[in-house]
């Protein structure tokens, strides 16, 4: 051993364990590194997927929410083309009342005028003698009218006169018609004018004669005493207003939809509501 230092001695052994040491270590950081890597390259492809995935959920959303409004824009179609048939129906309806109306009308005037003139026939045309096989021989005087005559003449003629003074007086009342033919609403407000005082009066014409709003229908009949809706079908959009208005508290009076769709019918369920809410 003579001649070999203690640093020499010290170096030829640590050097061979640090190598050995150094070399464990590489191998252990080789592997993590690797280890690393494979799990940096997986996390590359998850967040690829999760993109993709992503990319596909919104294209989902996107062609669904097309869909809906697709369908959405379909049903509201339908629904007008349903509502314009149903009003179509309902004119056509109400314009057949009304020809039926006039034809009764005419009926009626005919029979009156051939009344007329018949008791003028009668109180013109002298009586036949009575044969005196029969009776004993007599002066007759001319036949006259019977009283079944002047009565018919009487109960005919009654009937064309209009009232001396209205049975129900609607001039402190505010009444509103909505929809129904323009003929019918013009002929049912001239009536109560004419005959019952109505000094008050709004119109709210079809959808198809003026498109309006909720707000706009409300701002109209909100003061009304009365709304009368001339509908024949609750589906009516102005229907639907007007209840929507009745069930929030936003109307003041009454609403009445009536199933008859002529003048005289709308007149007689009008008086017939005002009676009943009067006595």
């Amino acid at each position: 051993m003579k001649g070999f230092k203690p640093t020499v001695w010290s170096r030829a052994i640590v050097n061979p364990i640090s190598t050995i040491v150094t070399q464990a270590v590489d191998g252990l950081s080789g592997k993590n590194r690797r280890k690393v890597h494979m799990l940096k390259v997986a996390l590359e492809a998850a967040e690829v997927e999760c993109d993709r995935l992503h990319q596909e959920m919104q294209e989902l959303v996107q062609y669904t929410d097309a869909e809906l409004s697709h369908l959405k824009q379909e049903i509201e179609r339908i629904t007008k083309e349903r509502d314009e048939l149903q009003l179509q129906v309902l004119i056509l309806e109400e314009e057949q009342d009304i020809q039926a109306q006039t034809h009764t009308e005419e009926a009626n005037e005919s029979p009156t005028t051939i009344s007329i003139s018949g008791v003028q026939r009668e109180e013109t045309t002298p009586a036949l003698p009575v044969p005196s096989s029969t009776q004993p021989s007599q002066t007759h005087a001319p036949h006259t009218a019977t009283p079944t005559s002047t009565t018919t003449e009487g109960s005919v003629l009654s009937t064309h006169l209009p009232p001396d003074s209205p049975l129900i007086d609607l001039s402190d009342l505010r009444i509103a018609l909505v929809g129904g033919h323009p003929t019918t609403r013009r002929g049912v407000i001239q009536e109560l004018q004419s005959h019952y005082g109505l000094k008050h009066f709004v119109e709210i014409p079809r959808m198809s004669e003026v498109n309006t709003s909720r707000n706009r229908v409300k701002s109209k009949i909100y003061r009304c005493n009365l709304v009368v809706l001339i509908t024949g079908y609750m589906s009516h959009r102005l229907t639907e207003i007007v209840f929507s208005l009745k069930d929030a508290g936003a109307l003041a009076g009454d609403v009445v939809q009536l199933n008859c769709k002529g003048k005289s019918g709308v007149l007689r369920g009008i008086l017939e509501h005002v009676e009943s809410r009067a006595t």
